[in-house]
């Protein structure tokens, strides 16, 4: 009465092993894309816009509405369009810099100059663009100028700056000083 039942072959009913493998990585690429995309989506949706206009300080002009936008640009095109050099200047100075940083044999004082180089071509690309900002907030409305430094302190976190004057004290820090009013 005893009859032995033999075993199922488990492997040949799974599939060869390098399947699984397979499938498993391609779980993991799938949770990476949609962690990738819907990070992006957090990100754009916490700044209150695009990646560029978060860091860009003439972003904005994107939020207005279309006929405030156009006036803006058109009367700011050419100014704008005259940063893009000093800013080509920049990107180029880092190059550079890096280029000097992993040379062998590694020399320093050139890669001071080129240091300096770096940050006295961000100077003049500040420098020019502060201009230029400073001339596109003059043709804004009261209003507008009020949404766009609340625009502004939202893209740097609403923390003011990098040293977080503004930020609220901790358990183990004192406020900051009252500002003169």
């Amino acid at each position: 009465m005893s009859q032995t039942i033999a075993p199922p072959e488990t492997a040949a009913s799974r599939g060869p092993r390098w399947i699984w493998i397979l499938l498993v990585v391609s779980l993991a690429g799938n949770l990476l894309l949609i962690g990738l995309i819907a990070g992006a989506a957090w990100f754009r949706h916490s700044s209150g816009g695009s990646f560029a206009s978060s860091s860009n300080p003439f972003g904005f002009i994107r939020s207005l509405p279309k006929e405030r936008r156009e006036v803006l640009r058109a009367a700011s095109r050419d100014d704008i369009a005259g940063l893009r050099p000093l800013w080509k200047a920049v990107r180029e100075a880092r190059r550079e810099a890096n280029r000097l940083l992993t040379a062998e044999p590694f020399d320093g004082a050139a890669f001071l100059a080129a240091q300096r180089r770096v940050v006295d071509s961000e100077h003049a690309a500040r420098s020019a663009s502060a201009q230029v900002l400073s001339e596109a907030a003059a043709k804004l409305t009261p209003d507008e100028r009020r949404r766009m430094s609340r625009w502004h302190d939202r893209g740097r976190g609403g923390r003011g700056g990098r040293d977080g004057d503004d930020r609220p004290a901790g358990p183990n820090e004192r406020p900051p000083p009252p500002s003169p009013q």
